[in-house]
């Protein structure tokens, strides 16, 4: 029988069983967990199984990074995370977890969209493109969140007679997604400019034709510009070449293909385009440091 096709999509309670090793422990995982969810990294350990493969989740996830480091995916971003930075991660987004230091402090959090029942405008910024999913903080800003998580985390581990708990929490995150609102209109961008515009629209072009496998002139002349043009223009919205972008997109598709479904690695290199599978397996080699067939076998730890 063939494995799935696309992407896989997990609630928490699913993803807890699948990627974490101690997923049964009472004293961090409470009550609720696929409503909301929060954990210090230092004080509560959640032991995954990394790296993690590309998936989605049905939860919305934010992370605030005290020490340590930590390399997250989001959609074809890959964001290294250090001390005094945060990021918003949306529902339904491609993510992964690609490593954390031993070292690693700050919180994790995730939430439903229903767990905001009484301020749902709050979640609008995930759907703002222009809207900075990874923010660098103050000190004050990372201090007052830092408050925050504490508070939330605090409430969180209360045993379950405390049958308030949940009342108060929601609170709490509608604060802290409230100050993100207000620390990410510092970098967010107010006027689209035609960089941004052009960006936009190679990320559509992309999305719809990365299986042909057009080179970049392609792409550039449907959009009227030169190659050159757009990987500048590309590069100064998503610190990523257009060409960067294609092989990022290219290499997620490959990693689904390969974990999750029964293709041979040659028919897995024909439907991206690669019609010699020894081209293809260099090209994945470069980009992630592993052979297709070694990357493959990670499924069975999962």
């Amino acid at each position: 029988m063939s494995k799935k096709t696309r992407i896989s999509t997990y609630h928490p309670i699913d993803f807890r069983l699948v990627f974490i090793d101690n997923s049964e422990d009472p004293s961090v995982f409470r009550e609720q967990v696929d409503r909301f969810f929060i954990h210090s990294f230092q004080k509560t350990k959640v032991n995954l199984r990394l790296p993690l493969p590309v998936h989605k989740k049905t939860v919305s996830d934010l992370m605030l990074i005290t020490k340590g480091s930590t390399t997250r995916l989001s959609g074809i971003e890959k964001h290294t995370l250090q001390a005094g930075e945060f990021l918003l991660v949306a529902k339904g987004t491609i993510t992964s977890t690609i490593d954390m230091s031993d070292d690693l402090d700050g919180y994790y959090c995730h939430f439903a969209d229903d767990f905001l029942e009484h301020a749902p405008f709050l979640l609008d910024m995930f759907l703002d493109p222009n809207f900075p999913l990874k923010l660098k903080l103050t000190p004050q800003e990372q201090q007052r969140l830092e408050t925050l998580f504490h508070t939330m985390h605090e409430l969180y581990q209360q045993p379950p007679s405390l049958s308030d708990k949940f009342k108060l929490i929601p609170f709490y995150l509608q604060t802290i997604l409230a100050e993100i609102y207000q620390i990410g209109k510092r970098t967010k961008k107010d006027i689209v400019d035609k960089k941004t515009k052009l960006t936009q629209a190679f990320l559509q072009l992309a999305r719809k034709h990365y299986m042909e496998a057009w080179p970049l002139t392609t792409y550039a002349d449907r959009l009227s510009v030169t190659a050159n043009h757009l990987n500048k223009s590309v590069k100064a919205n998503m610190q990523m070449t257009a060409s960067q972008i294609l092989n990022e997109i290219i290499i997620q598709e490959a990693k689904v293909l390969l974990l999750q479904t029964d293709l041979t690695i040659s028919q897995i290199a024909g439907q991206l385009g690669y019609y010699d599978v020894a081209h293809f397996g260099k090209f994945f080699n470069r980009q992630t440091g592993s052979s297709p067939s070694k990357y493959r076998k990670m499924i069975d730890s999962y």
